[in-house]
């Protein structure tokens, strides 16, 4: 590559680097919100035995679909959709939230939704991908503290594959690495918040998001006062 080459490929990338789908899978969630005996709830769902991560909490979403989704919001309407059986006009997405990134090399694009829902007992939703749906007053998390726990991550050169036998992965010494990656390297602490209702735990992702939208909640009640 001679300098005018450099040049030219320099002057293509855009002001606002993008998310490289090559190496990330792309998904798109709802933090939906609904109006329940006059109050304001977040409605949840409990995730079917037919889809990854089964009998876990979540909002509705799915994963980004080219030449279907004209971006991510549309993906998060798509799914809210397809999950609770709902029409189009009945979701109102009122803006993005944090994006997320998950250890499975996922982006997560949140979108904070106003379902317009009369009864959820009513909601028809589809059983192939939802086991049942609950609410919780977003009001619930705003005057409770989630309970703290903590993982601890580490990167590992070597694993136990199903047979029970040790695959190297990395050879950082045949490949004259320092001795350093030889071992498991990384040793972090995580913490992981769980907010428990009625005895269901509501972690992880789908924690974090609620937390973002509280955040914003928060954040602006300061501004408006």
């Amino acid at each position: 590559m001679d300098k005018n080459q450099f040049l030219h490929y320099a002057g293509t990338l855009p002001d606002i680097p993008s998310i490289n789908p090559a190496q990330f899978k792309s998904f798109a969630v709802a933090a939906t919100v609904l109006e329940h005996d006059g109050e304001l709830h977040f409605l949840f769902e409990k995730r079917s035995e037919h889809v990854p991560q089964p009998g876990e909490i979540s909002f509705p979403g799915g994963r980004f679909q080219s030449g279907i989704d004209a971006d991510y919001r549309d993906t998060a309407i798509r799914e809210t959709r397809e999950e609770l059986l709902i029409r189009t006009e009945q979701i109102t997405i009122y803006g993005a939230l944090d994006i997320q990134f998950s250890l499975m090399n996922n982006v997560i694009y949140p979108y904070l939704a106003f379902l317009d829902i009369d009864d959820v007992a009513e909601l028809q939703f589809d059983t192939a991908e939802v086991a049942s749906l609950f609410t919780v007053p977003i009001s619930y998390f705003i005057n409770t503290q989630p309970q703290r726990y903590q993982v601890r991550f580490s990167i590992s050169p070597t694993y136990i594959d199903d047979t029970g036998e040790t695959v190297v992965g990395l050879p950082a010494d045949k490949i004259g690495l320092p001795s350093l990656y030889s071992q498991p390297w990384g040793n972090k602490n995580v913490a992981v918040f769980v907010y428990m209702y009625d005895g269901i735990p509501i972690w992880g992702l789908t924690e974090r998001i609620v937390y973002n939208v509280l955040r914003v909640f928060h954040q602006t009640n300061n501004v408006d006062e």
